[in-house]
């Protein structure tokens, strides 16, 4: 099979071969989606994936993540049997889901038993560029507890539930659903994390990916953009990038009279500023 074009999950822009990208692991269940993995950099391999070339602490953990949940896994090496691999490498996973985001008959299945879901792995690729930008707009306390449930399961899995529940949130909680609060005491007792059990330097790495992941998961909702997998334009090398630049130069005359009152004009001054 031929090499091909991509899709960037927040732009809509082709993805070339070599181009600088950041890919998700997303599980994609029966009722809901969750991502499933730390921010991935690499370049674009020209095959609907991407060669990693970030942080060892992120594969490390990437692999150990999956592995541990991995319930199912479809190759036609095992005649697209159900045995569980060992040691899965971080490439064969992102080769796994980047077949299942093109809906082939290999993939990989996780069960994320605390919250019942499972469902087959799959892959969302974004230019390095509209992450970096996320990083930069979107301004979050370093003690920021997210408010969604797509990163829900990961986050627990890195930080335990403690973290997600306040002093004040749970005082509310013990006078609405007394059984409900202490279920959720005795879990805190009893879970710290998996950060917990990482030296500082390896600790800070995996803390800062995914607190740049809730940066950017905020971004997609300023956005109005959802998590999604590759699906549109998967496996086209029609890159059409004059239909994409004046679809961007239209948009931006629209936003500019529509959303800029202190400009008259087709372009807003202000697009150069920021």
């Amino acid at each position: 099979m031929g090499c091909w074009v991509e899709t960037c999950m927040v732009t809509g822009l082709p993805i070339s071969s070599g181009e600088a990208v950041v890919g998700f692991l997303f599980l994609q269940g029966e009722r809901s989606s969750f991502v499933v993995s730390l921010p991935l950099e690499g370049s674009y391999n020209s095959y609907g994936a991407l060669d990693f070339e970030g942080p060892q602490e992120i594969r490390v953990f990437t692999e150990r993540y999956i592995q541990e949940h991995l319930v199912e896994c479809q190759d036609w090496k095992t005649e697209f049997g159900h045995k569980i691999p060992e040691n899965l490498l971080l490439k064969d996973i992102i080769g796994y889901a980047e077949r299942a985001s093109a809906r082939t008959d290999e993939f990989l299945s996780l069960d994320l038993g605390e919250i019942s879901e499972r469902g087959k792995v799959t892959l969302c690729l974004i230019h390095q560029f509209v992450y970096n930008l996320a990083q930069e707009e979107i301004d979050l306390p370093e003690e920021y507890r997210p408010h969604f449930d797509s990163d829900s399961p990961l986050c627990f899995y890195l930080r335990g539930t403690q973290f997600f529940w306040e002093e004040k949130v749970l005082a509310q909680l013990e006078k609405e659903n007394p059984e409900h609060a202490r279920t959720i005491r005795k879990r805190i007792g009893e879970e710290t994390g998996y950060l917990k059990s990482l030296p500082k330097e390896e600790t800070q790495v995996l803390d800062s990916a995914l607190h740049s992941l809730f940066k950017f998961d905020d971004y997609l909702r300023l956005l109005r953009r959802e998590w999604r997998p590759q699906g549109i334009g998967k496996g086209s090398q029609d890159t059409s990038y004059w239909k994409h630049l004046k679809l961007l130069g239209e948009s931006l005359k629209f936003a500019s009279k529509r959303y800029c009152s202190d400009c008259d004009s087709d372009w807003c001054e202000h697009v150069e500023e920021a």
